[in-house]
């Protein structure tokens, strides 16, 4: 306490004003001192000192400096306010939250009041003036400006969060402009969505949250922060909040390093059979059954669970756990390690672990989309102090090759196509998605009396050929009577991330294109190893798969090989009975409902 207008100038600009308790309180306050001593006060005129101050108090968290507050309360310059407005706001200084004129009318008008008649007292204004001021109401000198949450708060709460881990620096007590990478139409447009304007929530306590990123550079186009956010630096659920990812999992951790390190194609076979976790728990697919051999294609576009974990054992056994630590690493995702280690539980195969922000599932999926490169999503393009420029300097680093991210794409394609993602089908946009969900353990169920197909976690993560657009839908708390299903879930993910994906993506109609790196081939369906159609093979049981160039089948399937015309038939006919005989053809092999030899 006891500070000067002096050392509250130097705390607001130069020190470190959340420094309030024990030493660093204290070295604080001696800096303070010092600096308005010895510094401040004898290199500037009191009228100077005074104008610091207004310049660099803060209002209302992120409105700082007397300019920017008269253009939020009054939506005009402090230059043209009048003697109503001024002495309202000459008012705030001493405690700006509890007379914040929007949420303690009364409060402000009284402190209004008290500057009033102490300008009175000084000679500034006449009675008649001060009576004059005092019968406008408050509410009546007030713009729209601060009666909500600021314009673009979701963004900009984004943009503090960044300029803080990254650059160190609070842009309100440091003097710096700050270009950013929104688009101002796709966020107005998110903005919309999230505070009920142009989307029907379900009810007013569900809540959301969504990042549009540039998938060629990481920019942050957009942001949905949340819904009901009060005021500024509120939870940004964007951001700030890692929930379990589900299915959306499965690409990262599953089958993107199979292809990579192990060749695998969109063809690759695993059996959807009854199956366990190595410690023995069984698990089972959402639907309880099973669809026997099938291909990665099959097994994303139908988000099955047990080909994901059978995957993600196989890439244990054969590259080993480190590099699909590496792998997933790359992407921008964090796995649920014990501290110091890397290893990777196979739950994650599922996106059963410590889970991930929308923001960087949007920055994950981005690298299927441009090829294979990650460029972690920002949101400040640059940011110019007082005398020098410093511009983001993005990093963008190559973590797969292009053949397994577009095999990867064309997978999400068909899950979006004729799979179970196709909630995210957007019309005239070609996304590639993956839809996931999360549940409870059944001693949550019974705790919280919640019902059996109860939902924690709704997402879906999609792409087009420039825009990745990550959504996640769901409850902040465990409540019985606020609980989504796996129903509700699904319909509300999907009405959710059509109107963010309308007001998103561009509709320009670009589609994936496949990289030289992959070949489309023909194959046998059911074949195993992938083999060639014969030229017997039925048009209904081929199958176009991709391949890595150089890695596909050159075998050709003899299921359906046209058996030879026997040879040498002979019919006799003796004692009332018929002999017939034939040449014997050459054994076959390939096709074992061609009977017995």
């Amino acid at each position: 306490g006891a500070s000067t207008l002096s050392m509250q100038v130097v705390k607001n600009t130069y020190t470190d004003a959340t420094a309030t308790t024990g030493i660093q309180g204290i070295i604080r306050k001696f800096t303070d001192i010092y600096l308005a001593v010895f510094k401040l006060e004898k290199n500037y005129s009191k009228e100077q000192i005074i104008e610091f101050y207004v310049n660099s108090q803060c209002f209302n968290g992120t409105v700082c400096g007397v300019e920017q507050a008269s253009q939020m309360y009054f939506d005009k310059s402090v230059s043209d306010l009048n003697l109503a407005e001024a002495s309202l706001l000459a008012g705030m200084f001493q405690a700006p939250s509890s007379y914040n004129p929007y949420n303690n009318p009364d409060r402000a008008s009284e402190r209004r009041d008290d500057v009033l008649d102490m300008m009175i007292r000084h000679g500034y204004i006449t009675e008649s003036e001060a009576d004059a001021a005092r019968m406008i109401p408050v509410s009546s000198l007030l713009s729209d400006n601060g009666a909500q949450t600021m314009k673009n708060q979701a963004f900009i709460d984004t943009v503090l969060e960044e300029l803080e881990d990254k650059y160190n620096i609070n842009p309100y007590n440091v003097s710096v402009e700050v270009y950013t990478t929104m688009d101002q139409a796709k966020q107005d447009g998110v903005d919309d969505i999230f505070n009920g304007t142009t989307f029907t929530w379900e009810n007013e306590v569900v809540q959301g949250a969504a990042a549009a990123i540039d998938i060629h550079t990481g920019e942050i186009l957009a942001i949905g922060a949340g819904r009901n956010r009060s005021g500024i630096r509120s939870l940004n659920y964007a951001t700030q909040v890692f929930n379990q990812i589900g299915s959306t999992a499965k690409p990262i951790f599953d089958y993107a390093p199979g292809m990579e390190y192990l060749n695998w194609s969109t063809y690759t076979q695993f059996v959807d059979e009854p199956w366990s976790y190595s410690s023995g728990q069984a698990i089972n697919n959402s639907d309880g059954k099973f669809m026997g051999q099938i291909s990665i294609r099959t097994a994303l576009a139908q988000s099955r669970n047990i080909p994901a974990l059978k995957a993600f054992q196989t890439l244990n056994k054969e590259i080993g756990n480190q590099k699909i630590y590496d792998f997933v690493t790359s992407l921008g995702i964090t796995p649920e390690t014990t501290s110091g280690d890397t290893y990777v539980h196979e739950a994650h195969s599922l996106g059963a672990f410590n889970g991930a922000s929308v923001l960087q599932m949007a920055g994950a999926y981005a690298a299927f989309g441009n090829g294979g490169y990650y460029n972690e999503p920002y949101s400040v393009r640059k940011v110019v102090y007082r005398d020098t420029g410093e511009e983001h300097e993005s990093t963008r680093n190559q973590v797969m090759s292009d053949s397994t991210a577009f095999m990867i794409t064309d997978c999400l394609r068909s899950a979006v196509t004729e799979g179970i993602s196709s909630g995210a089908n957007i019309s005239g946009v070609n996304v590639a998605a993956k839809t996931g969900t999360t549940n409870f353990d059944a001693a949550t169920k019974e705790h919280y009396h919640l019902p059996s197909n109860a939902v924690k976690d709704a997402w879906i993560v999609g792409y087009d050929p420039d825009i990745a657009l990550a959504m996640w839908y769901g409850y902040e708390l465990i409540d019985s009577h606020y609980v989504s299903t796996n129903a509700s879930a699904v319909k509300w993910r999907t009405r959710l991330y059509q109107a963010l994906g309308n007001v998103v993506y561009d509709r320009t109609g670009k589609d994936f294109t496949a990289p030289s790196s992959v070949v489309r081939v023909g194959i046998e369906a059911g074949s195993n190893p992938a083999q060639l159609p014969s030229e017997n093979t039925p048009a209904d049981q081929i199958v176009y798969e991709y391949f890595k160039a150089g890695t596909e089948p050159t075998e050709t399937s003899t299921r359906y090989v046209k058996l030879p015309t026997p040879t040498g038939l002979k019919v006799t006919y003796e004692d009332g009975k018929v002999t017939i005989s034939w040449n014997r053809t050459a054994t076959q092999t390939g096709n074992e409902s061609y009977g017995s030899y």
